[in-house]
């Protein structure tokens, strides 16, 4: 798997609390000044080009049992060793409509998935899995001081999927993490960790939300597209295709707070804490919850003239729609 972003800028962006934050719960960018500003922008190289080695599988600490969601999304797929990971179809547009099936798979990261359910994954039509984290995201033994900071209260880094044959992976970065000034601003205004960063990045940073979107719409067949826990940098990219889609915003909202219970067993299998009530707890200072910050951001939202303005074309947004809703 490759890099597929543009490098950006040198800067780092930073978390200057020293406490875990829902923004820090497996998703954002960390926030602490690089000691080489430049090392994490993405190049096209492996990911793990010169990093010690590591087991191909990592894995983190397994219970007796593989803990189910309570309730489980009837969109959900059943590819074994999969979490939080949904099909886009089955969801009703403005028009009546609703979403075609087999298109698009959300997902948390595939560090559990298993050589059967990746391959289940590739008989179910999926040629492209498209990996939204940063490159030290993807490496279990840190490079330096600054990658362990930076991975400090995400999820334990883990390598990308060895994916069947005839299913291809590429890694675009979702988060230009070297922006610091963007990043000190959303966590000020509390944005990080939940649905209300999703227009400020469309809007202030969109290159690399393009360059996401692009490799999405270049992918043939079925795409499953991830970040680390499957919930904020892959909910902006469903955010963005479902309204592309003119699906009805209850349902777009409905979607992202099905992480919150999809992401449980998750991590309860990593032992890591479920920030779940403390992004609820934040929400709430604004007088939101997670569907209602979801319905914040829709309001007066027009995907195509923002993704227009960002830079993608007239045909490849229409191609983006066209695989949910048919048509040419």
């Amino acid at each position: 798997m490759t890099d597929a972003a543009a490098p950006t800028p040198a800067a780092a962006t930073d978390r200057a609390t020293p406490a875990p934050d829902p923004a820090a719960m497996g998703d954002r960018p960390d926030s602490r000044p690089a000691e080489r500003p430049d090392e994490f922008d993405p190049v096209p190289s492996r990911p793990d080009a010169g990093a010690p080695a590591a087991p191909a599988k990592p894995h983190a600490p397994e219970p007796q049992a593989h803990p189910e969601p309570l309730r489980r999304s009837p969109r959900a797929v059943d590819w074994d060793g999969f979490y939080n990971a949904r099909d886009l179809g089955g969801l009703p547009t403005r028009d009546g409509g609703v979403t075609l099936t087999g298109a698009f798979v959300r997902s948390a990261d595939l560090r559990f998935a298993t050589e059967a359910g990746l391959e289940a994954a590739r008989e179910a039509g999926v040629r492209t899995v498209v990996d939204l984290r940063n490159a030290f995201e993807t490496r279990p033994v840190a490079r330096s001081a600054w990658e362990e900071r930076a991975n400090a209260y995400r999820v334990p880094a883990t390598r990308e999927a060895e994916l069947p044959d005839g299913v291809f992976g590429i890694r675009v970065p979702l988060d230009n993490t070297s922006d610091r000034v963007f990043w000190d601003r959303m966590r000020e205004e509390r944005r990080l960790g939940n649905p209300r960063f999703f227009r400020p990045v469309i809007e202030q940073q969109p290159q690399r939300v393009v360059a996401v979107l692009r490799a999405i719409a270049a992918s043939p067949d079925a795409v499953v597209y991830h970040c680390a826990v499957g919930r904020d940098r892959t909910g902006l990219v469903t955010f963005a295709l479902l309204s592309l889609a003119d699906v009805e915003p209850e349902a777009i909202a409905d979607d992202y707070a099905e992480s919150a219970e999809e992401l449980g067993p998750f991590f309860s299998r990593l032992d890591f804490p479920d920030p779940k009530e403390v992004i609820e707890a934040s929400l709430a200072e604004h007088g939101l919850t997670v569907r209602t910050a979801v319905l914040e951001e829709l309001d007066g939202f027009d995907p195509w003239t923002a993704l227009t303005r960002a830079g993608l074309t007239e045909a490849e947004l229409q191609g983006l729609r066209a695989r949910l809703r048919g048509g040419g």
